[in-house]
């Protein structure tokens, strides 16, 4: 289940592909739901972004795991900072 929700992700985010477009070919809102949140949108900041991940618990372990693996990759001290802070704010009460 937790492949199949990053592959739609990859899907939303590298193509023209839409939420309505997803739940018309059958996958579940719920599932369609969290990529949505996963999905970094142009307009929102950052923060804005970690914040309402914090309302999917799905959301909100995707993006933790995918920052703990994003720190693997030797990152500079400016996006080591960033996705520490967003780490900080995903296990933080709302």
């Amino acid at each position: 289940m937790m492949g199949e929700r990053l592959s739609l992700l990859r899907i939303a985010e590298d193509t023209e592909t839409t939420a309505q477009d997803l739940i018309n070919n059958g996958i579940p809102t719920g599932i369609v739901d969290d990529v949505v949140l996963l999905t970094k949108r142009r307009e929102a900041t950052y923060d804005a972004y970690i914040d309402a991940q914090k309302h999917s618990a799905v959301a909100s372990m995707v993006k933790k795991a995918d920052i703990v693996s994003n720190l693997t990759d030797n990152p500079g001290n400016r996006q080591t900072i960033e996705m520490a802070r967003a780490l900080i704010r995903l296990c933080q009460e709302s």
